[in-house]
């Protein structure tokens, strides 16, 4: 069974790629899925809980891809990617 849930999820209608060519395939490889969240790397997002949410299911996430996307000041983004690296 395959199930996908995305909550707020993004308008596709209104946020288009123009150029493919923009898209770094050597990133996005087809070999990979990838699970992701995107919006503004802010605590109230709760990116912790994605990431350890995630982390208790590594063994079985081998050929996927974790993606965090949004803005934020350097601090933040130290401080999940920290967590990253802690979770396994």
């Amino acid at each position: 069974h395959k199930i996908v849930s995305v909550a707020n999820g993004i308008d596709t209608d209104y946020f288009k790629i123009l150029n493919r060519d923009l898209i770094h395939l050597d990133f996005f490889n087809p070999c990979f899925r990838y699970i992701g969240i995107v919006g503004r790397l802010d605590p109230v997002k709760h990116h912790e809980l994605f990431i350890k949410a995630l982390s208790t299911q590594w063994t079985q996430l081998k050929n996927y891809k974790i993606l965090c996307v949004g803005r934020s000041d350097p601090s933040r983004k130290n401080q999940l990617q920290h967590l990253l690296e802690n979770q396994g």
